[in-house]
């Protein structure tokens, strides 16, 4: 169930999370707590979080490049997460859903027309992928399911002592 006021933590440096951050505010369901990082990283985000008890975070996908975001890792088991980002290199991202983020959004492509949506939907329990990244996934277990094959039909040949 969807609460009728949704608490958002918001954790970004750049431009791109300041400009979600001002628009979420257009939305009175939304309640928002924008914490600048990670120039000033690192913060405590986990005591934050606990304070603030977000009903979602957004992470600025940025901020999963530092060296040391296991802050963020553990931020990822007290509240569902959406990656927020425009950045080309989406193996990132993929890396961010392995943490366990629940949602991605191409900020500001689509994310003005999608955000608010996608945070309802990832409060839900369910996922909230953008179009890019969810083809990017797609192309990847394609290629992982291929490499699997290939393994398991090699394997199978060598174990009947068909190949060389």
């Amino acid at each position: 169930m969807i609460p009728p006021i949704i608490r958002v933590l918001l954790i970004g440096s750049s431009p791109l999370a300041a400009q979600a951050s001002a628009h979420m505010r257009c939305y009175p369901e939304l309640i928002v707590n924008h914490l600048v990082g990670p120039s000033a990283y690192p913060l405590d985000y986990q005591g934050a979080a606990a304070a603030f008890a977000p009903d979602v975070i957004l992470i600025e996908t940025l901020c999963l490049a530092l060296p040391d975001c296991g802050g963020l890792t553990a931020l990822m088991q007290m509240a569902p997460v959406v990656l927020l980002g425009n950045e080309p290199d989406e193996d990132l991202v993929l890396e961010g859903l392995k943490l366990g983020a629940r949602g991605h959004i191409d900020w500001p492509t689509e994310g003005c027309a999608r955000l608010p949506a996608a945070i309802r939907t990832v409060v839900s329990g369910s996922p909230a992928l953008s179009p890019r990244i969810t083809a990017h996934l797609l192309s990847h277990l394609r290629r992982q399911w291929l490499q699997d094959a290939l393994h398991t039909t090699r394997g199978l040949a060598v174990q009947r002592g068909v190949a060389g």
